[in-house]
């Protein structure tokens, strides 16, 4: 089964897939252009960025991966050991990746090398299946119990957003407020900053999807 989102570019289509592999296909004929065969299963949607394709596994035999693959060919380039689960799909900005781990750390390391520049925990042990936006300097998570705001260079909390025992989804970030959704049923808007509230909308059931911004309409 496939439970992660396929990405698409340069004419191909990279899925990830709970079998192990990732599979790159052509985006007209369908054909397989390479596969990737992994440790564990896979849920993290891949991301393509410069070149490359990053994911990540599972926890298996007491270890979990976040791989960067040649996005052409699929030799692998690097990969980082991780100590949880990660279901979180990576986010790629400024030379680098970040994504969080289901023991509830976040992690930064180098897009070319794969070295580690910092880890960082949200809290305590809660998964992050979320993936990381990136914008004005900081890394927003959503957590399954709140939603934080990290420094990009450091790691170092600036914020915590209670989301009263509930998991948050990614944010969007736009004009300096982060926006994301609560399984408990709300929509927050959130100054980027200082993390206070700008406003809460209840849609009345859980928000499992992150939301989408359609930019110059200010509309969520």
């Amino acid at each position: 089964p496939i439970y992660a989102s396929p990405a698409v570019a340069n004419g191909i289509v990279y899925i990830a897939s709970r079998d192990q592999f990732v599979y790159a296909i052509d985006e007209v004929t369908g054909q397989q252009l390479w596969r990737i065969n992994n440790i564990s299963p896979l849920t993290s949607s891949p991301v393509v960025a410069n070149g490359k394709v990053f994911y990540g596994t599972w926890f298996v035999r007491f270890w979990a991966q976040l791989l960067a693959a040649d996005a052409t060919n699929g030799t692998v380039r690097w990969w980082y050991t991780a100590d949880d689960t990660i279901i979180s799909s990576p986010s790629v900005q400024n030379g680098r990746v970040y994504f969080g781990q289901n023991n509830g750390f976040v992690v930064a390391i180098n897009e070319t090398s794969g070295a580690e520049i910092w880890k960082s925990s949200t809290g305590g042990t809660i998964a992050i299946r979320s993936a990381p936006a990136v914008a004005y300097g900081r890394v927003f998570v959503g957590t399954d119990n709140n939603f934080v705001a990290l420094d990009e260079a450091t790691g170092a909390s600036l914020w915590t957003f209670d989301t009263l025992g509930s998991n948050a989804t990614s944010g969007a970030v736009d004009g300096g407020v982060v926006y994301f959704g609560t399984g408990n049923g709300n929509v927050h808007a959130v100054n980027a900053t200082t993390g206070s509230e700008i406003w809460t909308y209840s849609v009345g059931n859980v928000v499992s999807s992150s939301p989408a911004l359609a930019l110059g309409t200010n509309t969520l």
